[in-house]
């Protein structure tokens, strides 16, 4: 049933953005180009799963494997519980389901992958995924699309590990496919699904020099009956330099789905102008996160000349930052107008739930006083403008205007979103790297009154006095031996040895003089 097709559209010169229908089942076709969601653990952030089917419209969650790894290998409930992915995680049949060994971007791993395995990051620590076990779990999680495990360092590769790359990933492809066959035909679904096997495979693109991959690319030709779709995690590869490889080897009209999240609304407009049909932006979550409701369209031509005409220059934001308090009292929608938050030609409002329900001062006072509902409205919100936007974009490749549309917006927005200025929900493992001596993430959600209270830069505070090094090592030693007072600590702490004892930090021990002589 998963087919890919592209549709005609007028030649515009310099840009290799196309459109096309995707139909991944029968209840799931997409008209490309189009995004997909990075799921959590088997759910899209801040998104119960009946808000996920009636308030947006997300087709696509991609869910990595190494959410659900855990200590004991084979016996993580995903692997023992008799169900598939979809009804492991309760994905709502609006969405089609998408696995892949890792996140994307993932975080880096100490260890390096091993002619079998993948060096991947669990909740509980990080572990070896063998390419073994994960065509085990494509079988039993019968995921709708699934992406073969690629061997892609955290750094540039050198002139050896380039090749180890290649062989890697074919090789482990390649048993991929040949299982995926067998699969079909002890399930009697070959006939269904043509000649793809039983679950469509996307072939990861490696992020090498062309040349260097060419032999891998000339497998992939050899294969392409098999194969259903490309998986990119360097868009750039889809340059000039891949085009004519591509029609060389027939992969040209296979669908591509880009792992190489964009930061920013231009940064997708440059992977759609590079090719890439599918995309996954996770940019549309971290503003969530941070607390900024996203507020831009893609602009026409016309708008940008009339936008021209009325000598408006400045450029527009990309986002409102919602933990401002000039929105206290602000009772319009989180976006409305044409952009920028400004009230523009055609009265032009946002229709999502939360700006036909709600407005700017209720979500800014469910920001401050850290209510999930306003991470809630807040993603409900940036997906309903980022899937709008798509909506445009593919209207104008229909109409031969991108580039021009894509000159509008550049010269209407800011490149960037706004800097992030509130706390937002508490960070999750995955979404930063590990590194050595760094300060933690997320604040303590409760702190000590008093004495021993914790500060920033590691120092303590005792009867309102700032201690640390020295003062505090000997605080500690008066805590030991029970009696705060008989240890200079060089500093007046205001705290006696009565007052340690009522806040339980320490005990009067009573020695009998005879017994020490």
């Amino acid at each position: 049933m998963f087919s890919f097709k592209t549709l005609p559209s007028p030649s515009i010169t310099g840009t290799s953005a196309r459109l096309g229908r995707l139909i991944v089942s029968k209840s799931h076709v997409l008209d490309t180009p189009t995004f997909i969601s990075q799921g959590s653990r088997g759910v899209v952030p801040h998104l119960s799963h009946d808000t996920l089917q009636n308030h947006t419209n997300i087709k696509g969650v991609y869910t990595a494997l190494e959410d659900f790894v855990e200590k004991n290998p084979g016996k993580q409930p995903i692997y023992t519980t008799p169900t598939t992915l979809r009804q492991f995680i309760s994905l709502p049949s609006t969405q089609f389901s998408i696995l892949a060994p890792r996140r994307a971007p993932p975080i880096s791993c100490p260890a390096a992958n091993t002619d079998d395995s993948i060096s991947i990051l669990t909740s509980v620590g990080y572990r070896f995924l063998t390419w073994q076990d994960y065509s085990k779990a494509v079988k039993k999680l019968r995921p709708d699309v699934v992406v073969s495990m690629p061997d892609i360092p955290d750094q540039k590769p050198g002139k050896n590990r380039g090749p180890k790359m290649v062989m890697r990933t074919e090789l482990w492809l390649r048993e991929l496919l040949g299982q995926n066959m067998e699969w079909a035909e002890e399930e009697g679904i070959a006939a269904e699904v043509g000649q793809k096997g039983r679950t469509p495979i996307f072939a990861p693109l490696l992020t090498l020099e062309i040349e260097e991959q060419r032999l891998y690319l000339e497998f992939l030709g050899e294969r392409k009956e098999e194969v259903s779709g490309l998986a990119i995690y360097d868009y750039r590869q889809l340059l000039e330099a891949l085009y004519p490889l591509l029609e060389e080897m027939g992969l040209a009209d296979l669908p591509r789905l880009s792992l190489d999240n964009p930061k920013t609304p231009l940064g997708v407009l440059d992977q759609i102008e590079a090719g890439v049909d599918v995309l996954s932006a996770n940019f549309v979550q971290e503003a969530t996160d941070a607390g900024i409701a996203l507020d831009f369209y893609f602009p026409t031509v016309d708008m940008g000349l009339q936008r021209a005409e009325s000598g408006n220059r400045e450029k527009k934001v990309l986002g409102l930052d919602m933990w401002g308090f000039e929105y206290a009292p602000d009772l319009r929608p989180l976006s409305f107008g044409l952009g920028g938050g400004e009230e523009g030609q055609g009265g032009r409002t946002c229709d999502c739930y939360a700006c036909r329900r709600h407005h700017r001062a209720y979500v800014q006072h469910l920001l401050q006083a850290k209510e999930m509902t306003a991470w809630v409205l807040l993603q409900i919100h940036n997906y309903h403008i980022f899937q709008k936007f798509f909506v445009a974009v593919r209207a104008s490749i229909a109409a031969g205007t991108y580039e021009q549309d894509k000159e509008v917006f550049r010269n209407t927005y800011v490149e960037e979103l706004p800097e992030k200025t509130g706390q937002g929900p508490r960070v999750r493992g995955y979404q930063f790297k590990t590194e050595g001596g760094a300060k933690k993430k997320n604040p303590p959600a409760f702190k000590s009154k008093g004495l021993g209270e914790r500060h920033d830069d590691g120092q303590s505070e005792a009867g309102g006095v700032r201690i640390g090094g020295d003062e505090k090592e000997k605080l500690e030693e008066a805590e030991e031996v029970g009696e705060g007072k008989g240890v200079d600590l060089g500093v007046d702490l205001g705290v006696d040895a009565e007052e340690l004892v009522e806040r339980g930090m320490g005990k009067i021990s009573v020695i009998d003089d005879s017994l020490t002589g």
